[in-house]
């Protein structure tokens, strides 16, 4: 459940971060987004690996 909660709250800081202009330092940057809620790669009894596909939309 914390793990879920976390992607949730990355998944609202990174759109209210677009709303508020606040961006990585690229060259051109406009937007960036999470494609995804996230998902478990693998797992062992003490840890686990997650991923979470993100778009960044900027102009050449």
């Amino acid at each position: 459940m914390s793990n879920s909660k976390f992607y949730e709250d990355l998944y609202d800081l990174i759109e209210l971060n677009n709303d508020k202009g606040i961006l990585p330092n690229i060259n051109g940057i406009e937007s960036i987004e999470c494609l995804n809620n996230g998902a478990i790669l693998d797992a062992t009894t003490n840890t686990a690996r997650y991923s979470i596909q993100m778009k960044i939309t900027y102009e050449k």
